[in-house]
């Protein structure tokens, strides 16, 4: 009977700490909007003393809390962090954007790309600790540098004097241009000391591609395979880095070759069956100059029996098997059609 009431007692008392700890308690969202909405009035009197606080609303069970003030004609939405003072205010996606392709050439000089690059995509942010449910951060720069007047790029270029910026940037390169020399330490080292972050870029060229994340980097290098009647553009080379606990990189590396890594037999009515003994992996389909091959059409055969037909495509490596919903696909099972 005693072990029961201690069981039940301590049960009781696991369901109080759940509901006491489990989520925000109203007391400390209020304290929290007072405090924002003092320090916020504070701020606005050194800053813009004309300036009419109209919302401070805390954000969840964090430190921050957000609003706007009016300022003349000129409305303005703010975060700012309670623990440290930091005010942000909100910025347009032209803003963001313009941050974004000033800073795209400061992170290729942290790679060691020089001039030799394109920018395919740009995303860069500061991370205040605020994410929608939709995954999208708020446009923010810190309100005392919009305030200055001075340039965005003379923030990007000051690593020490802002908070850390998340670049998430995607380079080409030209054809011949060693994207191996780039590595998961290197990296981390080059960017940090910039004072950047990053979750999710890549470097590629024609025949290269290195994706990177803050603790994993995957490079490829591609190059033709020989079969007797087509060629496949496949990863000749592969190159995995992860980051350990201890803070050391474990590198993997993987070379892969037509009639070990991929096998392709051909049966009598002229389906093709490729098989991957080393594990799966894209290779795309290549006619060799003048084949036979370009004068038939072929379909692709599903998992489940769905068949796709196909065309050739000329490209920049040559004449492509593909068609509109499975172009960029793997050599999977395909057959002649006629």
């Amino acid at each position: 009977m005693k072990k029961a009431v201690a069981l039940l007692a301590l049960l009781m008392l696991l369901f109080c700490l759940t509901g006491c700890f489990g989520k925000p308690s109203e007391g400390k969202t209020n304290a929290t909007a007072q405090k924002g909405e003092q320090m916020m009035r504070e701020w606005l009197a050194s800053r813009y003393p004309d300036a009419e606080l109209k919302s401070a609303e805390p954000y969840g069970s964090t430190a921050l809390v957000s609003g706007t003030f009016q300022n003349g004609d000129e409305k303005q939405k703010y975060w700012l962090d309670t623990l440290g003072g930091t005010v942000y205010f909100e910025q347009s996606e032209e803003t963001m954007e313009q941050l974004g392709a000033l800073c795209a050439p400061y992170m290729a000089d942290a790679l060691g790309l020089g001039g030799q690059y394109e920018v395919a995509t740009t995303g860069v942010y500061i991370d205040i600790g605020v994410r929608a449910a939709n995954g999208i951060r708020p446009n923010v720069l810190p309100a005392d540098f919009v305030r200055s007047g001075k340039p965005l790029e003379s923030f990007i270029r000051s690593p020490k004097e802002r908070p850390t910026l998340t670049a998430d940037i995607s380079f080409r390169v030209p054809d011949g241009f060693d994207v191996s020399h780039i590595t998961l330490a290197e990296t981390r080292q080059a960017i940090n000391e910039r004072n950047l972050a990053f979750e999710y870029f890549t470097v590629e060229s024609g025949s290269e591609e290195i994706e990177l994340r803050p603790e994993h980097a995957a490079y490829k290098r591609m190059g033709f395979g020989d079969l007797p009647d087509f060629r496949v553009w496949m990863p000749v080379y592969e190159r995995d880095e992860r980051l350990k606990s201890t803070g050391e990189v474990e590198t993997k590396t993987t070379e892969r070759e037509v009639g070990r890594d991929l096998i392709v037999e051909r049966a009598s009515d002229g389906f093709y069956k490729p098989n991957f003994p080393n594990g799966w992996f894209h290779a795309l389909v290549y006619a060799y100059e003048g084949s036979e091959m370009l004068r038939h059409t072929y379909y692709y055969v599903s998992d489940n029996n769905r068949t796709v037909e196909l065309e050739w495509r000329e490209t920049e490596r040559g004449w492509q098997l593909g068609s509109d919903d499975n172009y960029l696909s793997d050599t999977r099972s395909f057959a002649e059609l006629n």
